[in-house]
């Protein structure tokens, strides 16, 4: 079964947990690109229509109504459209309605406006500090929204494809083409042990096959080693012995024994079961 098959909302999650959080650079550019429109649009129609107030307010509403009717609808705005990104619900990866979406419309406009741009980085700091990783900034807070990449992945360049069954521990059985590089060096130890993984706290499972945790897929390779590869565009956070860095896109990283990997708001911690 795969994420498009599944029904109502649990597909909706599936594809949001799939989804790789937007990069920051990318929201500027598309912030950047939607003021662009949407404030030339409205100083346009209120230059038009000087000798009539109360027309050219309406003019500048009905823009601001358009843009939120955009984003409530179907997550796209011009900027986003231009460089692939999409808002959605944080909690099920559906549209986020028009009330919501004129919330958040409202409150970059406003923090952009009133205070001269300072609010705007006020609000792009509390999305790079999202701690969950997802960068879901205050105005994604009040707006329960996430803005994903909808970008295709693409293999890493030299790096084999291989079509084989994936396990995403969060939604559903899916079956795709999965990035697979060349196993490192074989070891005894390596050799000798099973892998498990324990998501968000759950007991620990034994890895069979290959599994996805949102942009991230593990596996263990013929040697017996662990591998992970990420092809979100950020890539998952690994924590080990007190140190964290982030995953190279399309690059595999050796996973050891009492590694945690972060993946949005998700974290899994990597254990071994003993041996073979």
């Amino acid at each position: 079964m795969t994420a498009s098959t599944l029904p109502g909302s649990v597909a909706a999650t599936a594809a949001v947990r799939v989804a790789a959080p937007a990069g920051a650079d990318r929201r500027f550019h598309a912030f950047l690109v939607d003021r662009l429109v949407t404030w030339s649009a409205a100083g346009t129609a209120a230059s038009l229509l000087r000798d009539r107030p109360w027309a050219a307010a309406l003019a500048v509403l009905l823009v601001v109504l358009a843009s939120a009717a955009g984003l409530g609808r179907w997550g796209v705005s011009v900027g986003k459209v231009v460089f692939r990104l999409r808002v959605v619900a944080a909690y099920d990866g559906r549209p986020i309605g028009f009330a919501r979406a004129l919330l958040r419309v409202a409150v970059l406009d406003i923090g952009t406006l009133a205070t001269l741009g300072i609010g705007t980085a006020v609000l792009a700091r509390t999305a790079v500090m999202d701690p969950t990783g997802r960068r879901r900034g205050w105005h994604d807070s009040l707006a329960a929204s996430y803005v994903v990449d909808v970008r295709p992945a693409h293999p890493a360049e030299g790096v084999a494809v291989v079509a084989t069954p994936v396990v995403n521990l969060t939604t559903a059985r899916l079956a795709s083409p999965v990035p697979v590089s060349a196993p490192p060096t074989r070891t005894e130890e390596q050799a000798a042990y099973r892998w498990g993984i324990a998501l968000d706290g759950a007991d620990a499972r034994e890895l069979v096959g290959q599994v996805r945790v949102g942009t991230c897929r593990l596996r263990v390779v013929p040697d017996g080693a662990l591998v992970a590869m990420d092809d979100g565009p950020t890539g998952g956070l690994l924590v080990r012995g007190g140190f964290q860095r982030r995953l190279d896109r399309g690059r595999p990283t050796t996973l050891r024994d009492g590694d945690r990997l972060r993946v949005g708001d998700q974290e899994l911690v990597v254990t071994r079961l003993g041996h073979r």
